[in-house]
C-alpha cells in the first residue's frame, strides 16, 4: 500500500510538468494593437483609453464610456508614421524608410436625451 501511495504522489507532482497552457505572451500578442487607432485623445494617452469616458474609441474596450456623451459626435483623425532603418554588417550596409498617412480613427455617436417622468 505504501509502495502505491509515492507512486501517486510522484505522478500528482510531475503532472505540472506534462500540463500544457498557453503563454502570457501569446495572449498579449492576442489583445495588443499591431497599428496605432483611435482618436488623437487616445493615441496621446498611449491606446490606454481603458477607463476614458466619452471618447467613440473607447467603445472598443470599454463600451460603457459611451455613457458619457451629452451629445451627439463625428470625429475622424489623420495620422502620419515615419520610420528608417539602418544596418551594417560585414562592410555590408542597408537601409530603408517607410512613410505612412492613415486615418487611425473615424467615428459617429448618436445620443438621444430620455426624459424621466415622475412618479
Amino acid at each position: 500500500m505504501k509502495n502505491w501511495s509515492n507512486l501517486l504522489i510522484g505522478i500528482i507532482m510531475l503532472s505540472p510538468l506534462m500540463a500544457g497552457a498557453q503563454s502570457f505572451s501569446e495572449t498579449a500578442l492576442l489583445f495588443s494593437r499591431t497599428t496605432p487607432g483611435g482618436s488623437a485623445r487616445v493615441l496621446g494617452m498611449g491606446s490606454a483609453q481603458v477607463s476614458l469616458g466619452g471618447d467613440y474609441s473607447s467603445a472598443y474596450s470599454n463600451p460603457a464610456g459611451l455613457g458619457m456623451f451629452n451629445r451627439s459626435e463625428f470625429a475622424f483623425s489623420f495620422g502620419y508614421n515615419s520610420a528608417r532603418s539602418q544596418a551594417s554588417y560585414l562592410n555590408n550596409t542597408t537601409s530603408e524608410t517607410k512613410n505612412n498617412f492613415h486615418v487611425p480613427g473615424f467615428g459617429l455617436v448618436f445620443h438621444k436625451d430620455f426624459s424621466q417622468k415622475n412618479c
